[in-house]
């Protein structure tokens, strides 16, 4: 399995990065592949980008959270408006994801 840290543990600054996990054999292998044979996983950042990846893993808590501020206060003033929010401002969030039921065709072209 493989994943990316250009998003959130980048905090938007990393320009690459993942990681890798599974079986060991599997893991140097796909290292040997990503770097060069001899090298894998032991070169570390790379890019000349340790400032940026390690910057980018210290701001991106605060850019999550700010995130999670965001979509709460959204979804509180469209529930003030009347509409539908899944989750809503009560419901334990996990994720900056938000849905506004706009039940009429015509608010939605107006949205």
């Amino acid at each position: 399995m493989a994943g990316s840290l250009i998003k959130n543990p980048g905090g938007g600054l990393a320009y690459s990065g993942g990681y890798v996990v599974g079986k060991k054999e599997l893991i140097e292998s796909a290292a040997s592949l990503l770097t060069a044979p001899g090298i894998g996983k032991d070169c570390g950042l790379t890019f000349g980008m340790t400032r940026q990846i390690l910057q980018g893993l210290f701001i991106a808590p605060k850019i999550v959270e700010d995130a999670l501020k965001i979509a709460l206060l959204f979804s509180k003033c469209f529930e003030e408006l009347g509409f539908d929010v899944i989750p809503s401002t009560k419901d334990k969030r996990g994720d900056i994801i938000s849905a506004i039921k706009l039940d009429n065709p015509k608010i939605l072209e107006e949205f």
